[in-house]
């Protein structure tokens, strides 16, 4: 086993399982752009059809966010 970098994101769940594209329409990847690349630091869901519920921290910066629809449908 490799050794984790604690400064870094890391990239498991735990005690999910995966769902089939479609299964959870109510949740909302939300996506942080910068010039290279595009990365998903959080998640939310959706409690009304324009309303998305997030924790505040996933927004600090909101200009580089940008919002994407229709993922997971």
């Amino acid at each position: 086993d490799e050794e984790e970098d604690e400064d870094e994101p890391q990239k498991k769940g735990f005690g999910g399982s995966s769902a089939e594209s479609g299964q959870m329409p109510w949740a909302v990847a939300i996506f942080k752009w910068s010039k290279k690349d595009s990365f998903t630091p959080c998640g939310g869901t959706l409690i009304s059809r324009r309303h998305v519920l997030t924790a505040m921290h996933c927004l600090a910066n909101r200009d580089a966010f940008k919002p994407k629809e229709g993922g997971g449908s």
